[in-house]
C-alpha cells in the first residue's frame, strides 16, 4: 500500500511538474533573459531603441487603475508657481490652482522626484526622464533615471544620474534643445526601462498589480525546484535499491 502511494504521488508530482513548466516556461524565460540583460542595458545602448507602450497591456491597466487613487496619497517634491501648485508624486506630475483644488495630470504614471525652476521655466524629473514647461508646454526633453537638474555657470545644463554621474547639454538662451537631448514620445518607451519592466511584470500588470507577476513566477520556479528535487531524489534512491538487489 505504501508503495502504491508512492508510485501515485510521484506520478502526480511529476504531472505538476511537466504541466507548470510548459504552462509558466514563457514567464519564467522573461524573467530570466531580462535578468541577463539588465545589468549591461546601458552599453548596449537600449536607450536609443523605443517601443510603443500599446504592445502590452500593463500600460493600459496603469491608465485605468491610477483614475482611481488618489494622486496626492504619496508627494516625492512640490513647487509652487504664482497660482499653481504642483505635485511631484509616486504616480505623476499634478498641478492645482486656487480656483480648482482637483489634481489635474500632467504626467501620468511615473514617479516624479523634483519640480524646480530654472531661469524661466519649470522642471520635472524622476525614474523615467526629465520634462520641461515652457510657455505652460510641458514637454520630455530627457530619458534616463533623473535625481536633479540645473545649469552650469558656463550655461551648460546638467542631468544629475545617480551612480552613472553627471550628463551635460549645452542649450541656446531660447532653449532650442542641441540634438544630445535624448527625446521621446509619450506614447512610447525606452528599451532600456523596457526590460525593467518586463522582469517585474509592469508591462504585464501595471505598476500597482505587477505582485501578480512576481507571485506566479516565484510559486512557479518554487514548484519546479521542489518537484524537479523529489523526483530526482526518488529515482536516486530506486536505482540504489535495485543495485543493492543485483549485488
Amino acid at each position: 500500500m505504501e508503495l502504491l502511494n508512492s508510485n501515485k504521488l510521484r506520478k502526480n508530482l511529476y504531472k505538476w511538474h511537466n504541466w507548470i513548466g510548459a504552462l509558466l516556461a514563457l514567464p519564467i524565460f522573461i524573467t530570466s533573459i531580462t535578468a541577463i540583460a539588465l545589468p549591461f542595458r546601458d552599453e548596449l545602448g537600449f536607450e536609443e531603441i523605443f517601443f510603443s507602450k500599446n504592445l502590452f497591456p500593463g500600460y493600459f491597466i496603469e491608465n485605468s487603475t491610477t483614475k482611481k487613487i488618489n494622486p496626492l496619497s504619496d508627494i516625492k517634491s512640490f513647487y509652487q508657481a504664482g497660482r499653481i501648485n504642483y505635485y511631484g508624486t509616486k504616480y505623476g506630475l499634478f498641478f492645482t490652482t486656487e480656483e480648482n483644488k482637483t489634481p489635474s495630470p500632467v504626467i501620468t504614471n511615473t514617479e516624479i522626484r523634483f519640480i524646480k525652476a530654472i531661469d524661466s521655466d519649470i522642471f520635472a524629473g524622476g525614474k523615467e526622464g526629465l520634462w520641461i514647461n515652457t510657455n505652460n508646454v510641458w514637454s520630455k526633453i530627457y530619458n534616463g533615471d533623473v535625481f536633479d537638474a540645473g545649469r552650469f555657470s558656463n550655461g551648460k545644463f546638467y542631468v544629475a544620474l545617480g551612480k552613472k554621474g553627471i550628463d551635460t547639454i549645452e542649450l541656446t538662451s531660447s532653449f532650442a534643445y542641441a540634438a544630445e537631448f535624448k527625446t521621446a514620445d509619450e506614447n512610447y518607451i525606452a528599451l532600456k526601462e523596457l526590460i525593467l519592466h518586463l522582469h517585474s511584470g509592469r508591462a504585464f500588470f501595471g505598476k500597482e498589480l505587477e505582485w501578480i507577476w512576481i507571485t506566479i513566477n516565484g510559486f512557479s520556479v518554487t514548484v519546479l525546484v521542489f518537484t524537479g528535487f523529489y523526483l530526482w531524489y526518488k529515482k536516486k534512491i530506486k536505482k540504489s535499491r535495485k543495485n543493492k538487489v543485483a549485488v
